[in-house]
C-alpha cells in the first residue's frame, strides 16, 4: 500500500502531508495543553477551600 501511495505522490505531495500531520501534531498539544488548564480552575470555582488545602493553589 505504501509502494502504491509512493508512486501516486510528488516529492512536494510527500512533503506538505508531512507539513500537515506535524501542524496536526502540534495543534494536538496545545488544545489538549487548554483542556488541562481549563480543569483546576472549575475545580477551584466549585469549591473554593481547595485554595488553602491545596499548597500548589495557595501558592499561585
Amino acid at each position: 500500500m505504501l509502494n502504491k501511495l509512493n508512486l501516486l505522490l510528488s516529492k512536494r505531495d510527500k512533503q506538505f502531508l508531512i507539513l500537515l500531520l506535524l501542524f496536526s501534531l502540534f495543534i494536538s498539544v496545545i488544545e489538549t495543553i487548554g483542556v488541562s488548564i481549563i480543569m483546576p480552575y472549575v475545580a477551584v470555582a466549585s469549591n473554593f477551600t481547595l485554595i488553602h488545602t491545596n499548597k500548589y493553589y495557595s501558592y499561585i
